[in-house]
């Protein structure tokens, strides 16, 4: 039984060749999908870790804005900016 694998193996050596460079193809495939993945992710936290850090409350209007890039909020009013400022334990507001 062994004789026939090895023969059979032998006769189709390009196949086997080929079987196997597709397995390892697929696996480094996945693994670099999951490494840019986490990558991008990581990036992204950074991004806005670092733009929040020293912010403890965000304000946000109610008025929607609907952009190419999707929905944001409007501008705050500044007469909600300046009772912001104004209230207790307020640093600074912008």
């Amino acid at each position: 039984m062994l004789k026939v694998v090895a023969r059979g193996l032998r006769a189709h050596l390009m196949r086997l060749i080929l079987t196997g460079l597709v397995v390892v193809m697929g696996v480094a495939f996945v693994c670099g999908s999951q490494l840019l993945s986490d990558t991008v992710k990581q990036g992204f936290d950074e991004v806005f870790s670092s733009r929040y850090e020293s912010t403890d409350v965000v304000v946000r209007s109610s008025d929607s804005v609907f952009t190419f890039s999707g929905q944001q909020r409007g501008p705050v009013g500044e007469d909600i900016l300046s009772s912001v400022r104004h209230a207790p334990g307020v640093g600074s507001a912008e």
